[in-house]
């Protein structure tokens, strides 16, 4: 439960749950007895603050390749090209290649960013 005001407030289910459903109502007295006992008297309404910039950020794209990089390196590593079965002649270049795409990549992206301008989104 969250606190303001000095009371309870209650909790995504109880918010989910409309008065006077039968279906749920047992749901609400188990999870949240406080949403339940004492409902807030005005209904809770969302609003946004824009606080925090929402822009995505600079670095997703080559932050995604470099994550499927890895699962692709450790497959490599882990299969008869690998370890299981004898390093084979094709392990190191193809371990090296993951390692180029990762090089261009990020080197693409900062070369992008210094052009507009953007510095990790701490414009």
């Amino acid at each position: 439960a969250h606190w303001a005001g000095g009371r309870p407030q209650s909790g995504v289910l109880a918010i989910a749950v409309r008065p006077g459903d039968r279906q749920h109502s047992g749901v609400v007295e188990r999870c949240c007895p406080t949403g339940y006992l004492r409902p807030r008297p005005d209904p809770w309404a969302y609003s946004t603050t824009q606080v925090v910039a929402m822009d995505p950020w600079v670095y997703r794209l080559p932050c995604a390749v470099t994550l499927l990089s890895c699962v692709v390196a450790l497959y490599l590593v882990f299969s008869p090209i690998g370890l299981v079965g004898g390093l084979s002649q094709a392990f190191w270049p193809l371990l090296f290649a993951v390692a180029i795409v990762n090089i261009v990549v990020w080197s693409r992206a900062a070369v992008c960013n210094r052009a507009a301008g953007a510095v990790a989104n701490h414009e």
